[in-house]
């Protein structure tokens, strides 16, 4: 934005679902940022966008995480802080932190980190980068039998599988933007869903008639529904809300909703048809789902650097403590539709400031 106009100008045509902060390279011909584009989506890496041109380039490419840039007087070199997420999954019987192993193997596949749900078989399905993108994978309740079902479809996310098991819906940036995909729930017959700028976070309805997601058109942040057989989408909230999760007994939906007076997203459930918000927790930026009875939401929550599982229940009582890990960040967690296991993403983050030479 020129300082004597203040008209705004487009400096690239390159488009980011979350950029960062931003720093001019010394002789003002391009900027360095942090930034998610389409094809690495939730991962945040290092950008060199010239200027004028408006050409960017990755300056980083890897499975770690990058936030911040401060540049050297010369340009030549930068600093900012890395962020290495280790996850695996993990049962816990009855969601009992003291009886919890692991049930998935390797390094670097961030299992479980960017979705994981029970289909009512007793299996599975969550994300992993084993093969190199961001697929979906299942496997049994034992972790045996791991089986890849999303293949050469661009980054996967955040599965959410019917009640009678028969199809599954995700988010993929495949077409180039973040939109719903459905498919058969062994992987075949995958199919787009939605069209809109960022469409993600989905959850079938019980009845198996709806698919509720998370839409971002023109700015305007809402929750939306739309038939699972494709239509038109229409809206679910009057106010900006994030990340539904559909209740277990089909009538609730939690999600992120924002409210005036504090001006933030707070933790929050409306009625399935639609309508007003019941606020029931300032927490956000954490996982929640809700108990296998529908009695309670949960959520994740940080303390001294550990996460446990928190419950709210509907009528307002004070939260209470589900899991009593000692050690270890929660990233996701999902109940089996019989209630009887607890499984969970559950790893590290470490971070360093690190720097880089070569900017230019």
């Amino acid at each position: 934005m020129p300082l004597a106009s203040g008209s705004e100008e487009t400096i690239s045509p390159a488009t980011w679902s979350s950029p960062g902060r931003t720093a001019w390279l010394a002789d003002g011909r391009g900027l360095v940022l942090d930034a998610s584009d389409q094809t690495s989506s939730l991962s945040s890496q290092l950008w060199y966008v010239a200027y004028p041109s408006g050409e960017a380039r990755r300056i980083t490419n890897d499975l770690n995480r990058y936030f911040g840039v401060s540049l050297t007087a010369d340009s030549n070199a930068l600093v900012t802080v890395q962020s290495e997420v280790s996850s695996s999954i993990w049962v816990a019987p009855q969601g009992e932190a003291k009886g919890a192993r692991q049930i998935t193997s390797g390094t670097g596949t961030g299992a479980g980190l960017d979705g994981i749900i029970c289909a009512p078989n007793g299996d599975v399905v969550y994300t992993s980068s084993a093969s190199g993108r961001r697929d979906l994978w299942s496997m049994a309740a034992d972790g045996s039998n791991p089986v890849q079902l999303t293949l050469n479809g661009g980054n996967n996310y955040d599965p959410s599988i019917s009640i009678d098991g028969k199809t599954a819906v995700f988010f993929s940036d495949r077409s180039g933007h973040l939109n719903i995909w459905k498919m058969n729930v062994d992987g075949s017959n995958p199919s787009q869903l939605t069209y809109g700028d960022a469409d993600v976070d989905p959850q079938i309805t019980t009845d198996g008639k709806w698919v509720i997601y998370q839409s971002s058109n023109s700015g305007k942040l809402q929750v939306v529904k739309q038939s699972l057989d494709g239509g038109t989408p229409q809206p679910m909230t009057k106010g900006a809300a994030s990340r539904p999760v559909v209740s277990p007994d089909g009538k609730w939906i939690a999600l992120y909703a924002f409210e005036e007076t504090t001006n933030r997203f707070e933790l929050a459930i409306v009625p399935i048809e639609g309508g007003g918000p019941t606020k029931l927790s300032y927490r956000v930026d954490s996982a929640f789902g809700w108990t296998p009875d529908s009695k309670a939401v949960l959520y994740v929550d940080d303390k001294n650097g550990v996460s446990n599982i928190w419950s709210q229940t509907l009528v307002g009582r004070p939260p209470k403590q589900i899991t009593n890990f000692t050690d270890g960040t929660i990233f996701n967690f999902a109940w089996s539709r019989d209630g009887k296991q607890l499984f969970l993403a559950r790893g590290s983050v470490s971070s360093d400031v690190v720097l880089i030479n070569n900017v230019k």
